[in-house]
This record gives structure tokens, sequence and C-alpha cells, in this order.
């Protein structure tokens, strides 16, 4: 394949197109076809910083974003305190990846059990709210790190702060015109400049455990019995949420998943997972279309903790047993989502609305959002998709 060749040599203000071409000396790995990298080059990438991502060339200080100082300055207080820590996160694979990171590294660094609380799809919703709220500091914790949410959750994390509970925050949702209670570190804050917004929770989270290593480190806390928990071990689980959360790879995100994939095999329950799934393999695919949508089966009709346990725990006995379970959930949640879908794709079809609403109260609620989204897909039409007692979920088209 030679160098393309445009129409005409110049552009219509007597500008001379000039392609760019790949820098001499580079070499690409052996999996990306030389076309690959030609387009890369015209297009102005880095191309060994697209086709060979480092982590330690693309981690910013954990302190580049607004408010990471003080999380992770508030967090290590606790810890070298002693203080009744619990972690609050979201039912999806990027709060179950986020949540199971900071739950080994606790584990890891203290020696303690880990007490961490994931809402209940059917009962309580997405995020924080004030039931659980009032259960946490009934249980005695002190200290809530909140993962994958809490950005506008201003209700419950003011009941928390009136508690008494010290409240931190990783979390990558759109904002809104309030700050919340306690400290955030999200890189959509209205203050940030967003140089980083492509993370996920899960990425986000293991820059805030590499702030908290460094910060513990430099007080002398490690020693004396306590080893500091080497990071690296837990980059498949980063890579999963990563992936699984559908942002995009690019920057650290790709020396993220690059890097972790090789990594995935080192934990007990993704090997678990791998292995009940027929031993697919770890990449790219498996962690979208096979490992993630397991994950996220448990918090859509299934346990919503049972993703967390799986991937913080290094008991291999136990996880194959609840590999096994999130194996069978997914197939229970393929088979309720095709009778729904069959049966609203048919409704669907029939309307000729230009927004398509469907309500049927046999419709799980943990699946009345795929459906909405598959149809908006096929139709290119808006759909809302009610179900059972109500529940509902929207998927509009561009604009």
């Amino acid at each position: 394949m030679g160098e393309p060749e445009f129409s005409g040599r110049t552009s219509v203000r007597g500008r001379e197109w000039k392609m760019r071409s790949v820098p001499e000396g580079f070499v690409a790995p052996p999996q990306v076809h030389p076309s690959a990298v030609r387009v890369a080059a015209a297009r102005g990438f880095d191309l060994d910083g697209f086709f060979n991502p480092k982590i330690k060339t693309e981690m910013p200080d954990p302190y580049a974003l607004k408010g990471m100082r003080e999380a992770v300055g508030a967090f290590c207080r606790a810890v070298k305190d002693g203080r009744n820590i619990a972690l609050y996160g979201d039912y999806d694979v990027d709060g179950a990846t986020s949540t199971a990171l900071v739950a080994r590294w606790l584990k890891a660094a203290t020696g303690n059990a880990v007490n961490f609380y994931i809402p209940d799809r059917m009962k309580e919703g997405y995020g924080l709210n004030d039931g659980a709220i009032r259960s946490l500091h009934a249980d005695g914790t002190e200290f809530l790190l909140v993962l994958d949410s809490g950005t506008t959750a201003h209700g419950p994390l003011g009941l928390a702060v009136e508690l008494g509970l010290e409240v931190v925050m990783l979390d990558h949702h759109e904002p809104d015109d309030r700050d919340p209670p306690g400290v955030l570190v999200n890189p959509k804050r209205r203050d940030e400049d967003r140089r980083y917004d492509y993370l996920c929770t899960a990425g986000l989270a293991f820059l805030f455990l590499v702030g908290v290593n460094r910060e513990l480190r430099s007080c002398g806390w490690f020693g004396e019995g306590r080893k500091e928990p080497d990071l690296k071990q837990w980059l498949g689980i980063v890579a999963l949420g990563t992936v699984a959360d559908m942002v995009p790879l690019v920057g650290l995100n790709r020396a993220y998943v690059t890097t972790g994939l090789k990594a995935m095999h080192a934990v007990p329950g993704l090997a678990a997972l791998n292995e009940a799934n027929g031993d697919c393999g770890f990449n790219a695919n498996t962690c979208g279309f096979v490992f993630g949508p397991c994950i996220n089966a448990s918090g859509r009709i299934g346990n919503t903790r049972t993703g967390v346990h799986l991937l913080a725990d290094d008991d291999m006995d136990s996880v194959r047993g609840i590999a096994q379970v999130l194996v069978e959930t997914n197939k229970e949640r393929q088979d309720i989502q095709k009778a729904a879908l069959d049966r609203a794709m048919e409704e669907a079809k029939a309307s000729n609305d230009p927004v398509v609403v469907l309500h049927d109260p046999e419709w799980h609620p943990g699946v009345v959002g795929l459906v909405a989204s598959r149809i908006k897909d096929a139709l290119d039409r808006s759909a809302v998709v009610v179900g059972m007692g109500g529940a509902g979920s929207c998927r509009a088209v561009d604009g």
C-alpha cells in the first residue's frame, strides 16, 4: 500500500497538501497493521504513546486533580487513626471494580475486614440514599468513601455529614450547579480543566491509591510489619472497569488497559470467571462482552454485592463458586432481556410515534434500560421503556 493520492495537489486556497509520515525509526507492536500506523501518523497521533502506552509516562501526579490532595489526606488520617471506614459503591462494573480495588488495599495495608455497601437496584435504586446512610452510621461508620456516585447526592450526603461522618467521593459523573457536602474528586468538576474527564471511577481509584501509598510512605507509616501494597498486581481489575464502562481508550486509559490485560490472570476472581466462561481468554472483547455482562447481571437481577466479592477475594475455591453464580445469573438476565425485547420490539415497530413509549408490568427493571437502548439503535427513535413497579428507562437519539 503506497501513500494515498489526492485528486489535487493544492487546496482551494492554494495551499499544498502534505501527508504526515511515520517518523523514521518508529516500530509498532507486531499485531498492529502498517496501514493503521500510517493513518495514525496522518492524523497527528503521538505514535509511541498511542501504540505503546505506558502507565509511567501517561499517569499524572494524582494531585493534578482538584480535591485529590484533600481526599488522600483525609483517607490516610482515617487509616492511621484506626477509624471505622466504609466503602459505598455502585452496582455496575465500574462500581464493583473501584470498590474492590480500595477494599483490597485496605485489607492488604491494615489486615482488617472491610465494610462495603452496594445499594439494591430494585429497592434503593442508583446512588446514595438516606436509609443506607443511617444504616452505615448505626454500624459505627466514621469515614465514608463513596465510589462511582455522590456528585449530585446532596440530600444523603448532607445527612451523612449531619450524623458526623467524614465523606470523600471518587466519581466521574456530570455535576449539577451545586457542590456536594464532603470532599469530591471528579475530573468533570465545574472547576476542573477536564483533561482527565475520560477516566472512569476504577481508573480514578487507582490514581487515588497511588497518592495514598505515596502519602503513607512519606510519613513512615509503612514498615514495622506494615507492607506497602503493590498496586500493579490489581491493574487487571482497572482494565476490566475501564473497558466495561465504555470510556474513551485514550491517554492513561490506554495504558491501564494495555498493561492490565496482561495482569488479569493474576486476580483470582477474574481467573475463575474466565474458567467459568470456558477459558475465553483475557482481552478487550471478553472484558466488554463476557466478564463485564456477568458482573453487571448481578447488579441488574441478582445480589449487587456479588461482583465486589468476586474481585476482592483471593480464595480460589470461593471465587470459583461466585463466578459460576455470575455466569448463571447472566444467562438468566439474557433470557429475561430477550423475552422483554421481543415483545417490546414488536410493539415499537407497530408505532409511528417519533418517541417510542412502552409499558409492561412484567418487564424486569434491571433490563428496561437495555431494551430501550436496543429499540433506539434499531429504529433510530428515542425510546422510553417502563416495566415492573413503574420503573423505567429512557434512551435518546443524538440531539
